[in-house]
């Protein structure tokens, strides 16, 4: 008798959403040191919403000087959707104290996009990536 077990690999694709990024480093191969990642779970059929509030974060993000590229992909395949994820490049650990502001405060002076960025996030993951040059396919 012969067992074997297999599991699937999958891995998360995703595409740039240029409109509401505010930098994009990656594409630019300009990668930052550190970058700081967040996955937006988002409520079904709350993406129209979500998006809404994106274009004002962006508005927001081009008012403020030094503001770091701001990145934002949506997931075609490899997991629950809708979901998003941002990459904020930093330069170093002390980038997170220079600039400190997530999405709910950049959306702070606009309370319907707060309102729809509220209703349509379910949950947000964070966490940062460092990165390794000499595992990387960048020139």
């Amino acid at each position: 008798m012969r067992c074997s077990s297999a599991a699937a690999a999958g891995r998360p694709t995703y595409a740039l959403e240029r409109a509401p990024s505010f930098g994009t480093p990656l594409e630019e191969r300009k990668p930052s040191a550190t970058v700081q990642v967040g996955y937006f779970h988002l409520r079904p059929g709350t993406e129209a919403r979500f998006r809404r509030a994106l274009e004002a974060a962006h508005a927001a993000l081009a008012r403020l000087p030094g503001a770091p590229a701001h990145t934002w992909y949506r997931l075609v395949a490899g997991g629950d959707q809708p979901q998003y994820l941002l990459m904020v490049a930093r330069a170093d650990w002390a980038s997170y104290d220079r600039f400190d502001r997530d999405v709910p405060a950049l959306l702070a002076g606009d309370a319907d996009a707060l309102a729809a960025f509220a209703a349509a996030v379910a949950a947000v993951e964070t966490e940062s990536w460092r990165y390794r040059a000499d595992l990387s396919n960048l020139p």
